[in-house]
């Protein structure tokens, strides 16, 4: 994964280490300049390495409206837990 240059108010930089032959972490920061709510859009486009060689795009394409309601209906339970350990209470 690469960020995109730009001036987005979301910066990121994620990178895939490989622990084991069979266990590959992803690993990374991100930064948000603004506050995380349903102002937001998801916009994901994932590319994937063909078994021929070379990059497939759009192997995965997502647009998603009202990024933190969705991200908290996806996370489930999950959200309260990952927002508890970075000490943000408020989390509505």
């Amino acid at each position: 994964m690469y960020p995109c240059d730009s001036t987005n108010v979301i910066q990121y930089n994620f990178y895939f280490s490989k622990k084991t032959l069979r266990i590959i972490e992803l690993k990374g920061n991100r930064t948000i300049f603004v506050s995380f709510d349903d102002t937001l859009i998801i916009d994901v486009n994932v590319l994937s390495w063909r078994s021929i060689g070379g990059w497939k795009p759009n192997s995965i394409v997502n647009i998603t409206n009202n990024a933190c309601s969705n991200v908290k209906k996806i996370l489930g339970n999950v959200w309260n837990t990952l927002f508890k350990s970075f000490l943000v209470f408020n989390t509505k």
